[in-house]
């Protein structure tokens, strides 16, 4: 299949060319590409960051030293390195095509892997989802990377050797642009991201994609908050290998419930339930398991509740939360750990042992620090986004009390 990118491995020259058409001495710009990025100062998964996302330093990397060893290019001469030093970043490049044929499928794919580490130990990354890799697709050839019309490929977390993200889309006008996006969580000494290998290819109908018709109905029309709200997918034949998202106006994913299968005459019926917390515009989002392509989207607004009255549990009044959850079967020692750190004599927090009571309540600002999030089965992130969504999490590895004494004498946390 015909490579339709410009400078696809980034084998070509340089230029400082930037989604703000302004120069700056640390942004090299692979030839034909565009370097962006998020100038955004709040930070919703971590308040205490107020530097916010910074402007990456960005170059057109050689295949020779220091770059080889651990290799950072993947093939021929040259690649690209991404990368923030003490901050965080939501930044990447872009390359618009043109003369394309409205109607035409294409799958964007690229090659990239993260290091992300608070020493210098280029060999290891530490922190498993601290930089998500994604490719996207604007299918009407925008070039504004926060557009809610482009379609963008499952994030992936590749780190210390190259991994491959892809996404597929069909094109709405007579051009299309390519995105390559990194997004860190956490403002670690390195956040450095290599992306290698970009395509942009015309693919077959039937290649992951559905062309029939997909509609979208939320009952109630007047969702207010706490009620339980009904969203139903209707097309001409089946869906299979899809799931529905809910995305709340903080940006967290509520829990959703998929209710009964039904034919009605010659159209097919899948049915969900959900229950909003917040007040405001949501995001309904149907999409396909494999490749994460949105199939259809529905603007879901939810009103105050008009009860009038508190649900039992709700707060008296809104407060910040700070939640320090301890390893499970983690004994006394731990929390003495705490205690003479210093930190909770400053910062009154709560501590327990409990995911449920570290998450619960309907609070505007919750934090979870868990220490040793690893010796809980499972993913505790997933977990809370889950159960608990819209609170911030915080991992902090620990080998033992005392280190963890010493990380909050340090005040990394």
């Amino acid at each position: 299949m015909s490579n339709l990118l410009k400078n696809p491995g980034f084998e070509g020259d340089w230029t400082r060319d930037t989604h703000l058409g302004i120069e700056f001495a640390e942004i090299f710009t692979p030839e034909g590409w565009v370097t962006w990025w998020s100038q955004e100062k709040k930070v919703p998964h971590d308040p205490e960051n107020r530097v916010g996302y910074a402007k990456p330093e960005t170059k057109v990397i050689p295949n020779k030293a220091p770059f080889v060893d651990p290799p950072r290019v993947r093939s021929g001469q040259k690649g690209f390195l991404l990368f923030t030093f003490w901050r965080i970043h939501d930044a990447g490049l872009y390359q618009r095509v043109t003369s394309i044929q409205p109607g035409t499928r294409f799958k964007a794919s690229a090659w990239g892997h993260a290091w992300s580490n608070q020493a210098d130990d280029a060999y290891h990354s530490i922190d498993d989802d601290n930089i998500a890799l994604r490719i996207g697709i604007d299918p009407a050839g925008g070039t504004d990377p926060f557009s809610d019309n482009i379609v963008w490929g499952k994030p992936q977390y590749i780190y210390d050797k190259f991994g491959q993200v892809s996404v597929k889309a069909q094109a709405t006008g007579d051009a299309v642009t390519v995105f390559l996006r990194s997004s860190v969580l956490w403002p670690y000494k390195h956040c450095d991201v290599y992306w290698d290998d970009a395509a942009l290819e015309v693919v077959s109908a039937g290649s992951g994609f559905e062309t029939f018709d997909i509609n979208m109905r939320v009952t109630p029309v007047k969702l207010q908050v706490g009620q339980v709200g009904s969203i139903s997918i209707i097309t001409a034949k089946p869906l299979s290998g899809v799931s529905l998202t809910i995305i709340a106006p903080d940006g967290a994913s509520l829990p959703v419930e998929q209710g009964q299968s039904i034919v009605a005459g010659n159209k097919y019926v899948q049915t969900y339930r959900f229950r909003p917390l917040k007040a405001g515009d949501h995001q309904a989002r149907l999409t396909d398991r494999e490749d994460q392509n949105v199939l259809a989207q529905q603007r879901v607004e939810v009103a105050p509740s008009e009860t009038g009255t508190k649900q039992r549990g709700q707060p008296r009044e809104q407060y910040e939360r700070v939640y320090v959850l301890l390893p499970l079967g983690g004994g006394s020692e731990w929390i003495q750990a705490i205690i003479d750190s210093g930190r909770w004599d400053e910062a009154q927090w709560t501590i327990g042992a409990s995911a449920d009571d570290a998450g619960v309540g309907d609070l505007d600002k919750r934090t979870v620090l868990a220490i040793n999030p690893g010796s809980w089965p499972g993913d505790l992130r997933a977990f809370f986004a889950k159960h608990y969504p819209g609170l911030v999490y915080k991992p902090l590895p620990a080998a033992s009390p005392q280190k963890l004494r010493d990380l909050l004498r340090e005040g990394e946390f």
